[in-house]
């Protein structure tokens, strides 16, 4: 069905007596919207309950909170706004995300490993092991852990999967992957995460990378895989954990985490996805009759 044969006229306010789905950009600020309110929430409320500075307490707290609302506003926007499919957002069964997660995960890996070599062979940063080599392989699984509640997963299906899908079928895909980045970085700045310029700046970027690799890998788990690693990573390495200790952490954040990574990393995911996708074209997203309620 062509885009647009569910939908209602631009501009329309959202119709519950039709039964059919609202249009797509009143779904776009409703969900966005939500999911403002969500991390406002969670924030506060970690705050009130928490003392002040990283506990391990109020990262788990949080982790929970985040991946249980975020997925539930997904899903019920999904279900009850789209009237459509999962899928359609770019989630294939878990028996087939393994390798697109694999592969979003070395597209960031291979050239920070680079970039590392890179910074320390050339005394720019010197890191040192302060921890036992089972503390450190303690920190890197409890951090997945919690990188995958907290961030990957529920940003991912929110901003990768359910508000690019729904600005792709009414924008070109280039244009969607711009949108979601400005919405990702205008959603940071109003829970709190990214109050600084630089922050701000690191929200884009990297949402405008992700939304690429989710246009050529044509799925979230990619994103996913990219963004566990990275912020696994630099989470570990952080003071907060303790386990290294970094003579020049902005220094080797910004070469080996940020700018070989973010630059390169596209290239590694266009070595296993070569056909270009058509940027100025849009993606259609049909509802299914038992979905939509409708034969």
């Amino acid at each position: 069905m062509p885009e647009g044969g569910l939908e209602q006229r631009s501009g329309s306010a959202p119709s519950t007596r039709t039964g059919r789905p609202p249009q797509p950009w009143w779904r776009i600020a409703i969900v966005f919207t939500a999911a403002t309110v969500i991390g406002i929430a969670i924030g506060q409320l970690a705050g009130a309950l928490f003392e002040p500075g990283y506990t391990r307490a109020g990262h788990v707290a949080r982790a929970t909170a985040s991946l249980v609302l975020y997925v539930a506003l997904v899903l019920a926007a999904r279900r009850f706004l789209d009237q459509r499919p999962l899928s359609g957002l770019g989630v294939a069964p878990p028996q087939r995300a393994w390798r697109p997660l694999l592969l979003g995960a070395a597209a960031w890996l291979i050239p920070a490993t680079i970039g590392f070599a890179l910074v320390i062979g050339l005394g720019w940063s010197q890191v040192a092991l302060q921890r036992p080599a089972a503390a450190l392989a303690a920190a890197v699984g409890v951090r997945t852990i919690l990188v995958l509640m907290y961030e990957a997963l529920p940003e991912e299906l929110l901003f990768r999967g359910y508000l690019y899908r729904n600005l792709a079928t009414v924008v070109p895909r280039w244009a969607a992957v711009v949108g979601q980045a400005v919405l990702f970085m205008l959603w940071g700045v109003l829970i709190g995460a990214a109050p600084t310029a630089d922050r701000m700046l690191l929200f884009l970027v990297f949402s405008l990378i992700l939304g690429i690799i989710r246009v050529r890998t044509g799925t979230v788990w990619a994103t996913v895989g990219f963004h566990l690693v990275f912020q696994v990573v630099a989470q570990v390495m952080s003071p907060s954990e303790a386990v290294f200790a970094v003579s020049d952490l902005a220094t080797l954040q910004t070469v080996a985490f940020g700018l070989l990574p973010f630059a390169l990393g596209v290239l590694i995911i266009e070595r296993r996805h070569p056909a270009p996708p058509g940027w100025r074209d849009r993606e259609p997203d049909p509802a299914v009759a038992s979905i939509a309620g409708r034969g």
